[in-house]
């Protein structure tokens, strides 16, 4: 459940340093009673991030009277996860009547929350996992679960996966392996029940959505290779097997997004304020310049920016690429050699 007058005294704290303020807006299809909650506070240099997931629009007209005049950036979790949950326009539009003070697009941003949770499973196991030549097993082989095998496997890794329909979990596993890199050795393979692919694991990963839990002390029993799990499907390791696990060396972590949830604030954030702000084609003098992925015109000097020219990359050869690499020669140094070359002529 919210608490919304903690909720409001946050804001009314962070406010009072000079760190801009992000508020995420998501949902989750995760078990457990469907009462909205706030996620947990995380800090960085620049920034102070909270937020809140959402089970009713009830709940999120609530918190944006309370956020609306202090937050500097607002990101919504663009994927549906529930049934009748809110949209993205119906948000923007009721903070633009809440707020009188005019938004621009620079304050609203959407992401996909199911992606994230991808990217950050697959940086901890490959670091975790680096120097392992382990097997790895995914339960619930749904959209984090299929794209996470996916990553696995172009790592060279031996991913088998399983869900509890068959006839999809087919579907799935030869879809894969047409996507998948033909130069990669190891097909992924479909496992038709937990036990058969925790007994194959050495690492187990939970993606399953089940409204129990679906590893237990009776199926840890069972598998004599595993030495991990990493639940990001949440609450689905069994009190039983919880302790089970722990008696016999099985590590078992929640999978923590916080990470590449900042990094993909703070680079959406670059992206929009920098990034964004560089594409374009300039006359200046006699030349145009291209930067920030414009086509350019052949022989336009593709540079750093547009708007403040400090390195000339190359030459456009007029079809998205380069008809002369210049390195990062400065804009000084090219129009001397320019000069330099029309007085030998």
């Amino acid at each position: 459940m919210v608490n919304y007058k903690q909720l409001s005294g946050d804001i009314l704290e962070l406010k009072k340093n000079k760190k801009k303020i992000v508020f995420t807006i998501g949902c989750t299809s995760k078990r457990g009673p469907k009462k909205s909650y706030l996620t947990p506070f995380r800090e960085t240099r620049h920034l102070n991030i909270l937020g809140i997931n959402i089970y009713n629009k009830d709940d999120i007209k609530k918190v944006i009277n309370i956020i609306k005049r202090f937050v500097d950036y607002v990101f919504i979790d663009c994927e549906k996860k529930i049934q009748n949950n809110f949209d993205i326009s119906e948000i923007i539009n009721y903070f633009k009547i809440r707020n009188k003070n005019k938004l621009n697009n620079n304050f609203f941003f959407t992401y996909k929350a199911n992606d994230l949770t991808v990217e950050a499973a697959d940086k901890f196991l490959e670091k975790k996992f680096l120097d392992n030549n382990y097997v790895f097993g995914i339960v619930g082989c749904g959209n984090i679960g299929s794209k996470l095998a996916l990553k696995i496997s172009e790592r060279g890794r031996k991913v088998y996966i399983f869900r509890r329909n068959l006839k999809k979990l087919k579907t799935i596993t030869k879809a894969l392996n047409l996507i998948k890199n033909k130069y990669i050795k190891n097909d992924i393979f479909l496992s038709t029940s937990i036990l058969k692919i925790t007994k194959k694991s050495n690492i187990l990963i939970s993606c399953s959505s089940s409204n129990k839990p679906v590893i237990t002390s009776q199926l840890l029993k069972k598998c004599q290779n595993l030495k991990f799990i990493l639940d990001v499907g949440k609450q689905s390791v069994s009190e039983d097997g919880m302790i089970f696990a722990y008696k016999n060396s099985i590590e078992i972590v929640r999978l923590d997004i916080s990470t590449s949830l900042i990094s993909m604030i703070e680079s959406y954030i670059k992206y929009d304020n920098s990034i964004l702000k560089k594409i374009g084609r300039k006359k200046i003098n006699e030349d145009f310049f291209v930067s920030g992925g414009c086509v350019g015109m052949k022989n336009d000097l593709i540079v750093d920016n547009v708007n403040n020219i400090r390195k000339i990359y190359g030459l456009a050869d007029g079809n998205g690429n380069f008809n002369k690499r210049f390195g990062n020669m400065s804009l000084k140094k090219y129009f001397l050699n320019k000069k330099f070359n029309k007085q030998k002529k």
